[in-house]
């Protein structure tokens, strides 16, 4: 292959190596995403390619990011997500002009003392939510005032002086946190809401946690706080936290839980701004969730992940809701009726289901319901 020069952007497909990079040298862009066989003697070269602006080396099997990285002044996104690599280098510092880092499902734990000098960073995103795998913050965190998404750190690995830092970063929204239901963790989820309550822009907070967050409770100083706008509980919740009780301010709520029983609907039916409920069920509730007409005064959007529908709407149940969303498994029917045709004001259902499922006879008689009720103003996709 003969090139001029011109090319900017590359992404390539199944195996790259230097001797193949050697021909697009002026890149700006170069996406690996998913390549084999990328040795460090080809990083090394990706390293020398200096007009680079964004990098990505997703899911490929390198094993060490050099420090040669450095060289890269001019980049702005680098991912180097689902690779064995399990540091980053100190050189990773020198990045001025860098926006995005995402080095999630890596095996990096720690992050250098070197990253605070990434003033220009927005976006940070390291660990992992879904196994509840967080990394630690450096002293000094406070500098990196530019940031808005951060996630997944990891307080029980934290100083309280970084997560203290906290509070310093004028523009975050977003951040993901693993807690520690540990009696001797206590201070450490305090320090964190406390610098959370500080935090004016803040809009989504993702809590991992296995247990029922019984060591946020504990702060009751902070019953207004949190998020301005979204929750999400990653991992299996044995009920609803009821640290969530009465939040002024939740407006999208995403939670995964084992049971949904009285006390827990309680809790969803009286949060007065909740606009968006997503619930997900860890295991196929034992009896029916009825859903009164009591409270969900503003909920528009509702979505049920559950193996088989076992939902029931009363009359005047959930007076606002325009959008209802059913994730289907395969599983038995159920003997009584969802309710469909009491929710007045509903304009849209959407039942997300694998085709095999399709003539299933739990998921058939959900479909043939919904579509009982079907209009011109009332649309049913499947």
């Amino acid at each position: 292959m003969a090139f001029d020069g011109g090319v900017r952007s590359l992404t390539v497909f199944g195996h790259a190596n230097q001797f193949l990079l050697r021909h697009f040298k002026g890149a700006r862009v170069l996406d690996l995403e998913g390549c084999l066989s990328i040795a460090r003697a080809d990083v090394e070269y990706i390293c020398s390619m200096v007009l680079l602006k964004h990098l990505c080396l997703a899911k490929t099997d390198i094993t060490e990011l050099p420090p040669q990285v450095g060289n890269l002044q001019y980049l702005e996104g680098l991912d180097v997500g689902e690779t064995q690599i399990t540091q980053l280098p100190a050189d990773i510092g020198k990045l001025q002009h860098l926006k995005t880092l995402d080095a999630r499902k890596s095996r990096v734990k720690d992050l250098p003392d070197e990253i605070v000098q990434l003033t220009r960073l927005v976006h940070l995103l390291i660990g992992d939510s879904e196994s509840c795998e967080g990394v630690k913050l450096p002293d000094g965190f406070g500098k990196m005032i530019s940031l808005e998404q951060l996630g997944t750190i990891d307080l029980r690995k934290c100083s309280l002086s970084s997560l203290k830092e906290l509070v310093e970063l004028p523009h975050l929204k977003e951040i993901a946190v693993v807690l520690s239901d540990e009696l001797e963790d206590t201070r450490m989820n305090d320090a964190l809401l406390f610098s959370l309550e500080k935090s004016t822009k803040l809009r989504s907070l993702v809590v991992c946690s296995d247990f029922r967050l019984n060591a946020l409770q504990s702060s009751t100083k902070y019953k207004y706080l949190i998020c301005r706008k979204k929750l999400t509980v990653v991992r299996s919740s044995l009920k609803v936290p009821t640290v969530i009780a009465g939040h002024l301010f939740i407006g999208i709520l995403d939670i995964r839980v084992c049971k949904l029983e009285e006390d827990d609907l309680k809790i969803l039916r009286e949060l007065p701004r909740l606009q968006n409920l997503i619930v997900r069920f860890a295991v196929l509730p034992t009896k029916m969730i009825c859903i009164s007409r009591e409270g969900f005064a503003k909920v528009e959007s509702f979505y049920v992940d559950c193996r088989m529908p076992r939902v029931i709407f009363e009359e005047g149940a959930m007076p606002k809701l325009e959008h209802l969303a059913l994730k289907l498994y395969g599983g038995s029917a159920s003997e009584e009726h969802m309710g469909i045709k009491h929710l007045l004001n509903l304009q849209k259902v959407t039942l997300h289901y694998a085709k095999w499922y399709a003539t299933n006879k739990g998921v058939k008689e959900t479909t043939d319901e919904c579509k009982e009720h079907q209009n011109e103003d009332h649309s049913v996709h499947c």
